[in-house]
C-alpha cells in the first residue's frame, strides 16, 4: 500500500535478516532488536485487557498443558498442519515463515493472547465482509500484521487504522478523512476498502501472495519484481522486492498458522474490553455521543471504543455517518426511543466555523455540601453565562476553583465529561488555578 504498517514496521530490522534463509529457522543475530520492537508496538497500540492470557484456559486447554509450558514441534509437524489449513492462499512453510512462527508462538505468546482476545470481536465482522467480496477468510490475519487489531494504530509515516491506509490511498478508496471523521478507523468501511484493494491486486497479478505483497509495497513494485524475476511466484521474485515486503508475506503466513493452532502452543485468548454483544444501528439524524450516553445508559468510553472513526464525539448524518455501533442493550433501547435520543438536551458550540454539538450533562450530579453552596454564593457563582448557545432546559453558572480542586473532581460532582468542560472553557489542558472560574451547565432544577 505504499506504506509500512505499524505492526510490521517494528519488525523492520528483523525483516532484513529474514531476507536470507536461516537453516535453523531462527530470526538471526539481531533477534533482541525485533523483540524490543514488538514490545514497543504493544505499548503504542495500547491494547487494554482485564486479565492475563489465562482467561479461557480451563475450557480451551484440551491438551492439559501446564501454565508455563511452551510446546515446540518439528518442521514436519508444522508443515503438515499448515497444509491442513483449507485456503486458496498457498500455506507454504519454509525457513522464512518458521522464524515468524517462532516469534509468535515462543517469544511473544502474551501478545498473541491479547490479539486472540480482540479477534473474538473483529474477526466475525471481517469474515462477513470478506464473504461479500468472495475473498478467503485468511485475509483477516492481515490485520494482525498491520495493526495488532487496534483501530487507532498509526505508523510513523501516517498509515492509520486496522488496515493501515495512507491518507491518499484511503481517499482513493472512498474513505472519508476530514476534520470530523477518519474512516480508516471504521472497522466496516476500512475493511471494505482493504477488500477492494486486494481484489484489484489479485486481478492484476493472479496470485494471492503477490496481492499480499502489493498491499505492503504497492502494485508498481510487485510488477517490477515480476518483470525482473520472470515469474509470478512470490518466493522466486522476493529478492527483487523491498526487504520489508520479503518479511511481510512470511509474517502473514505465520499469523495464519499461529491463530489456527494457538491451543497446540498453549496460547489462549485474553479477555478483551469488547466482551459483550454489539449491534450496528442506522442513524437518521445527527446526534452527539453525549446524547447517546445520557439517554441509552452507555459510557462515553464505550461509544468511543466502538466508534473510533468519529473525531468530535459527534455523528454527522449526511456527512459521514449512516450507522453507529452500540452495546446490544443500548441498541435495543435506541430502536424504541430514537426520537427521544435525537431530542435530548444538547449544548451547541462553534469550532473552526463548523457547527458541532455535544451534551455535557450525563446524569444526576453529586449534591454539593452546605459549605460549597455558601462558597459559591459568596463567589457570585450564579452569574449568567451567555457566550454559548444552549438547546434544552439548562442553567448556567460559574464555578470558582477551590484549593485542592482538580478537573476530575469537578467532572465527578457534575457527572460531566472532562472533554466537554474543557470545550466550555476553551481550555488547552486540564490544569486548574485556585480562584479560576469555570463555566458549568446543568439541567434546570438541579441544585448547583
Amino acid at each position: 500500500m505504499h506504506k509500512f504498517s505499524v505492526a510490521f514496521f517494528v519488525l523492520f530490522l528483523g525483516v532484513k535478516l529474514l531476507a536470507q534463509p536461516y537453516p535453523t529457522g531462527s530470526l538471526g543475530p539481531s533477534c533482541d532488536k525485533i523483540l524490543n520492537g514488538v514490545d514497543t508496538l504493544l505499548n503504542e497500540v495500547k491494547l487494554e485487557y482485564k486479565s492475563s492470557m489465562n482467561y479461557n484456559r480451563a475450557s480451551l486447554n484440551v491438551y492439559n498443558f501446564q501454565l508455563n509450558d511452551i510446546p515446540t514441534y518439528s518442521d514436519s509437524v508444522i508443515s503438515y498442519r499448515m497444509k491442513l489449513i483449507e485456503s486458496p492462499i498457498p500455506m507454504e512453510y519454509n525457513s522464512y515463515v518458521k522464524g515468524y512462527i517462532d516469534l509468535y508462538s515462543q517469544r511473544r505468546r502474551e501478545s498473541v493472547s491479547k490479539m486472540l482476545g480482540a479477534s473474538d470481536y473483529y474477526f466475525p465482522l471481517f469474515e462477513e465482509i470478506l464473504d461479500q467480496y468472495n475473498l478467503p477468510h485468511e485475509f483477516k490475519y492481515l490485520s494482525i500484521v498491520e495493526s495488532a487489531l487496534n483501530p487507532n494504530a498509526q505508523s510513523w509515516c501516517g498509515a492509520t487504522g486496522l488496515w493501515q491506509f495512507m491518507y491518499n490511498t484511503g481517499l482513493s478508496y472512498n474513505l472519508a478523512i476530514n476534520a470530523k471523521v477518519d474512516e480508516r478507523k471504521d472497522p466496516v468501511r476500512a475493511t471494505e476498502a482493504m477488500c477492494r484493494y486486494i481484489t484489484s491486486s489479485y486481478n492484476q497479478f493472479g496470485d494471492w501472495l503477490l496481492a499480499i505483497a502489493s498491499y505492503n509495497c504497492g502494485p508498481g513494485w510487485v510488477a517490477s519484481a515480476v518483470r525482473k524475476g520472470g515469474s509470478n511466484n512470490f518466493w522466486d521474485i522476493q529478492q527483487y522486492l523491498p526487504a520489508e515486503t520479503r518479511g511481510y508475506v512470511p509474517a502473514f503466513l505465520a499469523a495464519c498458522y499461529v491463530f489456527n493452532y494457538a491451543p497446540e502452543h498453549n496460547i489462549f485468548p485474553a479477555e478483551p474490553e469488547i466482551n459483550y454483544p454489539v449491534e450496528r444501528v442506522e442513524i437518521e439524524q445527527s446526534v452527539s455521543f453525549y446524547q447517546l450516553s445520557h439517554t441509552l445508559d452507555v459510557n462515553l468510553s464505550e461509544l468511543r471504543m466502538l466508534n473510533p472513526s468519529f473525531k468530535k464525539d459527534y455523528v454527522y448524518k449526511g456527512v459521514n455517518a449512516e450507522y453507529i455501533f452500540l452495546p446490544q442493550h443500548a441498541a435495543i433501547k435506541f430502536s424504541g426511543n430514537k426520537q427521544k435520543v435525537y431530542d435530548a438536551p444538547d449544548i451547541s458550540y462553534t469550532e473552526s466555523a463548523v457547527e458541532t454539538k455535544a451534551t455535557g450533562y450525563l446524569g444526576n450530579p453529586v449534591p454539593p455540601s452546605e459549605k460549597e453552596k455558601e462558597d459559591r454564593i459568596s463567589a457570585n457563582t450564579q452569574n449568567e453565562v451567555t457566550d454559548i448557545p444552549v438547546k434544552g432546559d439548562f442553567q448556567k453558572f460559574l464555578y470558582k476553583v477551590q484549593v485542592g480542586d482538580d478537573l476530575n473532581y469537578i467532572c465527578q460532582r457534575y457527572n460531566c465529561d472532562k472533554w466537554i468542560i474543557m470545550q466550555w472553557n476553551n481550555m488547552m489542558s486540564d490544569n486548574l488555578n485556585t480562584g479560576e472560574e469555570l463555566k458549568i451547565y446543568v439541567p434546570k432544577g438541579i441544585a448547583n
